[in-house]
């Protein structure tokens, strides 16, 4: 018979009452009362201050609340969290601490998903300066996306390919080596470019199919289903309804993954036009996005690519935002182009699509403030 929680050693106690804490920090933060459970956190954090998860939970509270110095440095803890553990090329060298190192080599390494490293990608340039050589680690899909991109000297898509560098760091470790704060993201757009070529071709494409004088709106209604937060992020094509009753406008889909469950709704819904089939990586997504007008999608890669070309995006939140998205504003200062649409209900985006449709109704009659986010 396990022992009774009176009998359990000093430490076991005050593992049991951090985790508990912190479970009740994830009930506030479901409830948006990000204050009280910011405060609960650092309660967890003092019974049991090595517990990594816990710190990784407290910087994501602070980050969503805009305190990116104490957040970003709590952020870091994720490298020791179990899933996170050993995730990073052993290339051995030291972790960049942000010196300069003008005859150096730094390998940058993209380790999350793509959107991250569109974000993050922001800070190559500034990197740049202070070393000779810099290489970005980048899988197929994105690599083209970043081929000449200013400051990258080589890009690297197998682990094995490194040249030999003097130190290493993580794309999304650069806000932290920088200290950024919520004043100094450097928020310039563009600074991604579509492909000229790419570009004239899909130009073509979208004649052949939209109609003249069609506001041209991408859309991308659902994420990565193996993201962990997904379910909570990913919309139904059938919940687009009210906005695909838009008159004036061709949709165009940027829905490269698309859920077995709307595989059949697509193919019956003539006012969605489907060439992703004809999309190869993400520099033929930039290539479509820069011949759009507008671009509407949950929050995944596609708004990030948006954002970072300076397409006018309006971005679909879930009720509890990633950190990124901050907290009670429309606006994003990492992408001055996109305008946030946030649930009004918990896990209900039927208002906020609602939203998107009538602000869309008065941009096609001709308000192009509605482009813009409100501050």
């Amino acid at each position: 018979m396990a022992p009774s929680g009176a009998n359990l050693p000093p430490v076991n106690k005050a593992v049991a009452q951090a985790l508990g804490l912190h479970q009740h920090a994830l009930r506030l933060e479901d409830e948006h009362k990000y204050d009280e459970a910011i405060a609960c956190e650092l309660k967890a954090v003092t019974a049991a201050p090595h517990i990594p998860k816990i710190h990784l939970e407290l910087g994501l509270f602070l980050l969503r609340r805009g305190e990116f110095g104490p957040g970003l440095r709590e952020y870091e803890w994720r490298w020791k969290t179990k899933d996170r553990l050993n995730s990073l090329p052993k290339l051995g060298v030291p972790q960049w601490n942000g010196m300069r190192l003008l005859q150096g080599r730094i390998a940058l390494v993209s380790d999350q998903g793509a959107g991250d490293k569109i974000q993050f990608a922001r800070y190559i340039p500034r990197v740049a300066e202070c070393f000779k050589e810099v290489y970005l680690t980048s899988p197929t899909a994105t690599a083209s996306l970043f081929e000449g991109f200013a400051g990258v000297t080589g890009l690297v898509r197998k682990p094995q390919d490194m040249p030999v560098v003097d130190v290493f760091c993580p794309l999304s470790t650069l806000p932290l080596v920088f200290g950024t704060t919520l004043e100094t993201i450097p928020g310039n757009v563009p600074y991604l470019k579509a492909d000229s070529a790419r570009a004239s071709a899909w130009k073509a494409r979208l004649e052949e199919k939209c109609p003249a004088g069609h506001l041209r709106v991408g859309i991308s209604w659902a994420g990565n289903p193996t993201h962990v937060k997904d379910k909570w992020r990913s919309t139904r094509l059938d919940q687009w309804n009210d906005i695909f009753g838009v008159s004036g406008v061709s949709f165009i889909s940027l829905q490269k993954q698309l859920p077995d469950t709307d595989r059949a709704r697509l193919a019956s819904e003539s006012r969605v036009i489907d060439l992703t089939s004809e999309i190869g990586d993400f520099s033929d997504t930039a290539a479509l996005i820069e011949n759009l007008d507008l671009v509407i999608a949950v929050d995944t890669s596609v708004v990030h690519l948006a954002g970072a070309l300076a397409k006018p995006t309006w971005v679909l939140l879930q009720w509890v935002p990633d950190w990124r998205w901050l907290l009670d504003r429309e606006d994003s200062p990492w992408y001055p182009t996109l305008r946030l649409f946030r649930q009004i209900k918990k896990d209900d985006y039927t208002g906020s699509l609602r939203r998107v449709a009538d602000e869309l109704r008065a941009l096609v009659a001709g308000d192009r403030t509605r482009l813009k986010p409100l501050r």
